[in-house]
C-alpha cells in the first residue's frame, strides 16, 4: 500500500509535465507563480471589510497586506508583457477536471451567503478569461467580456494554429477583430 502512494505521488510531477509538455521548467515555474500570484487578489476585498476588519479576518498585518497588494498589482501589470508561450501555456488547462473552483480571477467574500456571477470559475474557465485579457492587453484588472463564455478551447486552439507565425502585435488585432464575431 505505501509503495503505490509512493509510485502515485511520484506520477503527479510527471503528469504535469506531460500536460504542459511544451514548456520549459523555468516556463512552467515563472507562469505557476504568476497564477499563485493571481490568487492573492483576496487584498481587494479590503474595501468590502474595510481595514480594520480586513486585517482582523485574515490575520495580517497592514504591511504585510500592502506587500500582498503590491505583489497582486505587479502581477497583473505584467500579465500583458509576457510572451505568447504564456496563452499556450494556459491552454493546457483544457482538461482541468478539479472540484474547487478557481480564484484566479474573482474572490468571493467568504462572509457573503449571496453568489455572485463569475464568482465560480472552474480553471478552465479562469484560463479563457485569462487569455481575452491577456489578448486585449488589460492590465489593472480582469474584465470579463460579454462573449467569452461563447470561447472555448478548440476555438482558441484553432486561432492560435492559424496565426502562430504572427508577431504578438499583429496577433493581438487580428484576436481583436476575431472576439468581435462573438
Amino acid at each position: 500500500m505505501n509503495s503505490k502512494l509512493i509510485i502515485t505521488i511520484l506520477l503527479i510531477p510527471i503528469q504535469l509535465t506531460i500536460a504542459q509538455k511544451n514548456f520549459s521548467v523555468g516556463e512552467t515555474v515563472i507562469y505557476g507563480s504568476i497564477l499563485s500570484n493571481l490568487d492573492k487578489n483576496y487584498v481587494l476585498l479590503e474595501e468590502e471589510f474595510g481595514t480594520e476588519s480586513f486585517l482582523n479576518s485574515y490575520q495580517a498585518s497592514e504591511m504585510f497586506l500592502n506587500s500582498e497588494k503590491d505583489l497582486y498589482f505587479k502581477t497583473l501589470k505584467e500579465i500583458p508583457r509576457l510572451p505568447v508561450s504564456f496563452v499556450h501555456y494556459l491552454l493546457t488547462y483544457y482538461e482541468d477536471k478539479t472540484d474547487s473552483y478557481c480564484q484566479w480571477i474573482k474572490r468571493r467574500n467568504p462572509g457573503s451567503s449571496i453568489i455572485k456571477e463569475n464568482e465560480i470559475v472552474s480553471k478552465s474557465e479562469a484560463a479563457i478569461i485569462l487569455i481575452d485579457n491577456y489578448m486585449l492587453e488589460f492590465s489593472d484588472e480582469f474584465i470579463i467580456s460579454s462573449y467569452v463564455k461563447k470561447l472555448n478551447f478548440n476555438k482558441l486552439k484553432r486561432f492560435f494554429k492559424r496565426h502562430e507565425n504572427k508577431n504578438l502585435t499583429d496577433l493581438r488585432l487580428q484576436y481583436r477583430n476575431w472576439v468581435k464575431r462573438f
